[in-house]
């Protein structure tokens, strides 16, 4: 017997049951509980996808909405960082300049130090030579004031050889006249010989003014020379601090790069 003719197969049982919910146009009936139940079904499912499809929405809008916020925080840091780049090159032109002025002063410092010195080497050597000059002349005013009291000496040894002559009567007027002779010529190289120490005196005082007016000149000029080397280390001190400033905008410049290189990237992750 066949299977498909068995009135309690499966098969046939199926078919009467849909012959059974179906009407005659092969639709199910409004009314039908399968069909009520179907559309609840699909109800509920279209209600579960759209919550579903309001979430993801409700999520895109807000990840919209943070990475807007986002974009106008990275939009304002830019804009920090290139007002700090604007102000920072403006100092970079600044230390520039100030340390080409502070080179050009250290440099005229420099210069000046050098004719200071030159000068004061100068004016060193003429108050050596001064000086020896001046102690050559103490030398001979000290032998001349020897040879002054020797020939003093010889003058009175002379005068009291006169006297004593005078007093002895054997001597004749010949003896008497070159005696006076004698001290006549003697009384003549004495004075010509105190007008020479004279003259010897007035020279050493000239020359000890020349030598005060000498110190006083190389106590200018080592004044001037201190003075100059003091402004010069000055200098030295600038020109070492602006560098070390010039240093540390350069590092604030890289630190800058730095931060601004991570910002695009979070710019185009952002986009």
């Amino acid at each position: 017997m066949n299977p498909e003719e068995n009135p309690t197969s499966i098969s046939v049982q199926a078919d009467e049951f849909n012959a059974s919910i179906v009407d005659q146009s092969g639709v199910l009936e409004k009314d039908h509980p399968l069909l009520e139940r179907f559309q609840q079904a699909l109800k509920a499912h279209l209600l579960r996808v759209k919550d579903q499809l309001e979430e993801e929405i409700a999520e895109l809008d807000h990840r919209l909405e943070q990475n807007e916020k986002d974009s106008e925080e990275v939009g304002a840091r830019l804009y920090d960082l290139q007002e700090e780049i604007d102000s920072q090159k403006e100092l970079l032109d600044i230390y520039g300049k100030e340390i080409m002025e502070v080179s050009a002063r250290r440099k005229v410092a420099e210069e000046m130090a050098a004719g200071y010195k030159k000068e004061y080497d100068e004016e060193n050597l003429k108050l050596k030579e001064f000086k020896r000059i001046h102690n050559e002349h103490l030398v001979e005013l000290d032998n001349l004031t020897i040879l002054e009291a020797e020939f003093s000496k010889w003058d009175q040894e002379i005068k009291d050889e006169i006297a004593v002559a005078k007093r002895v009567a054997s001597k004749d007027v010949k003896d008497q006249m070159a005696a006076a002779e004698e001290k006549r010529k003697k009384d003549l190289l004495v004075f010509n010989l105190d007008a020479e120490v004279r003259r010897k005196e007035r020279e050493l005082e000239g020359i000890e003014e020349q030598i005060k007016e000498q110190e006083g000149a190389t106590d200018v000029i080592n004044r001037s020379l201190a003075d100059a080397n003091s402004d010069l280390e000055v200098l030295q001190h600038e020109h070492k601090r602006l560098f070390q400033a010039w240093g540390e905008v350069i590092v604030a410049i890289q630190q800058r790069d730095r931060v601004l290189s991570r910002t695009k990237e979070e710019l185009e992750y952002v986009a």
